[in-house]
């Protein structure tokens, strides 16, 4: 038997049978309609993303302005803070041969403001305390705050760990330096840094400077709605954590039951 004999021509597409797979101009149409349409819900999908990114931009901005606000406001109330205590200062001047009356002159001052803040008398000689000493020994600090460029609780957190600081020329100095990381820093994080850099320029020892810690240890109690208050406790380290592990584990107790 002999062998069929290829075709001598190219394949043609004519040689396949039609089967009625093929795409007709009907099809094809419906095929390129549904490309387009798909090309113009990913173009409405960009806009949208690139409008919402828009308003989150907005957003950003708005709070970064609004935080900027709210610190120079922080350096406003402190310096009120300060005149405060100075005009206190000036009354006990006034009243110098009358301790008596120079005493209920400041205790009028301290509820007015208590009074006017919804705070504790405790608390607001604290803070009038705190704004006076950081105005005179650490305007720089509120300047910046002022400035927006640290927070009120990098100013406290610096404040706090170089306020044992007595010289002067050490003092600046260490404020140049907690300045400068304070912007870089979290609060949590710059705390241990500003302290090692007040290590350095502090001139008294560790028990000095403990002894004079323990006279600021004080308890306060601010009563709150529905019976309950808030104790509020300055004391030793130590004391203060063994305190909170014991009425950590009583709570979980309690809850066990």
């Amino acid at each position: 038997m002999s062998s069929p004999t290829p075709p001598s021509g190219p394949f043609e597409p004519a040689d396949v049978p039609d089967d009625g797979a093929g795409i007709d101009g009907a099809d094809a149409e419906t095929v390129g309609d549904a490309a387009n349409g798909s090309e113009a819900a990913d173009d409405a999908d960009v806009v949208a993303v690139y409008a919402s990114l828009r308003r989150s931009e907005e957003v950003v901005d708005a709070f970064v302005a609004t935080a900027r606000r709210r610190r120079a406001l922080d350096a406003e109330e402190i310096r009120v803070l300060a005149r405060a205590d100075a005009l206190i200062g000036d009354v006990a001047a006034d009243l110098s041969g009358r301790k008596h009356a120079r005493e209920i002159a400041r205790r009028s001052m301290v509820a007015d403001l208590a009074t006017a803040a919804r705070l504790s008398e405790w608390t607001v000689t604290r803070l009038l305390g705190q704004a006076a000493d950081l105005c005179d020994r650490f305007a720089p600090v509120v300047d910046a705050l002022e400035r927006a460029e640290i927070s009120r609780q990098r100013v406290f957190t610096i404040y706090e760990a170089g306020a044992a600081i007595e010289d002067e020329a050490a003092r600046a100095a260490y404020v140049t330096l907690a300045l400068a990381v304070a912007a870089e820093l979290t609060p949590g994080r710059m705390r241990p840094v500003v302290r090692r850099f007040a290590e350095r320029f502090l001139d008294r020892s560790l028990a000095e400077r403990t002894a004079d810690a323990h006279e600021r240890r004080c308890v306060e109690v601010t009563d709150l709605d529905d019976g309950l208050s808030q104790l509020l406790a300055i004391l030793p380290t130590t004391l203060a954590h063994g305190i909170d592990d014991r009425l950590t584990a009583q709570a979980r107790t309690i809850d066990r039951k």
